[in-house]
């Protein structure tokens, strides 16, 4: 159950980033 909730955490967090380079 931790391994998906980090799994998602890292998952969030490129997702973010990969927003972040589309908007800039």
């Amino acid at each position: 159950k931790f391994k998906v909730v980090t799994t998602f955490t890292v998952i969030q967090d490129i997702a973010q980033n990969v927003a972040g380079d589309a908007a800039t």
